[in-house]
């Protein structure tokens, strides 16, 4: 406070050195009354006021910007808790997921090697059924020759 009141002191004193000046400059005179010491003295008290007002808004604003930050800090922990929970979780999925490839795979395998064995057999038993046929065919055509033999052996 001491401070403040050499400054206005100086002020109201270096107002008085240049109203000296400008009268010698610009041959006018120019007074400093005890108004207008008040005057500045009110002014300056309105500058103060004005700037604690600005100051404890943005103390306000401020305030209420980390407590917003402090309830994301919160959130984000309780956040952080649960995904942990859920990777366990999705951990122990993708194990079982795992397994359950691993076994489709093998039994895919073996679906595949019974698929082959099974062309192979139906293509061996075609050809068998090819020579069954033929075989069937010249016997009945051997039968069909024999058949009047029988006949007349009869």
């Amino acid at each position: 406070m001491p401070k403040i009141i050499e400054h206005i002191v100086m002020i109201h004193l270096s107002v008085q050195k240049y109203s000296t000046d400008f009268q010698q400059v610009y041959k006018r005179l120019n007074y400093s009354t005890p108004k207008n010491y008040l005057d500045f003295i009110n002014n300056y008290m309105n500058f103060l006021q004005n700037k604690r007002k600005e100051l404890d808004s943005s103390v306000t604003r401020l305030e209420g910007g980390l407590a917003t930050l402090a309830k994301a800090a919160d959130d984000t922990a309780v956040l952080q808790e649960e995904l942990a929970v859920q990777d366990a979780d999705i951990a122990e999925k993708k194990t079982v997921v795992e397994e359950m490839i691993k076994n489709i795979q093998e039994k895919s395998a073996i679906a595949g090697k019974q698929e082959t064995e099974c062309v192979e057999k139906k293509a061996f038993l075609e050809v068998q059924n090819k020579e069954i046929e033929e075989k069937k065919a010249d016997a009945d055509e051997a039968l069909s020759a024999a058949e009047p033999l029988i006949e007349e052996a009869q």
